[in-house]
């Protein structure tokens, strides 16, 4: 017999936790990259320089992405 099972407001909760920091992370990268940039095409290598920094920033978004709708479907499957 399975003890301990998790009640599905943990999923819940954790679901909620990942997608706020996925939303922090993508919103934080959004405001280091300069719109001024993107909108006028001036300093393209800045841009270029900026976006490769990030790359693992965002990574990690799409990664906390994926485990919100994993804790989802998990707290969907316990009830």
């Amino acid at each position: 017999m399975i003890d301990n099972l998790p009640d599905p407001n943990e999923f819940k909760n954790l679901s909620i936790q990942y997608v706020a920091q996925s939303i922090d992370h993508i919103f934080k990268t959004e405001l280091a990259i300069n719109p001024p940039v993107i909108v006028t095409g001036f300093g393209d290598s800045d841009f270029e320089e900026e976006w490769e920094a990030r790359q693992g920033v965002l990574g990690n978004s799409l990664i906390m992405l994926f485990l919100c709708i994993e804790n989802f479907l998990s707290m969907k499957s316990v009830n």
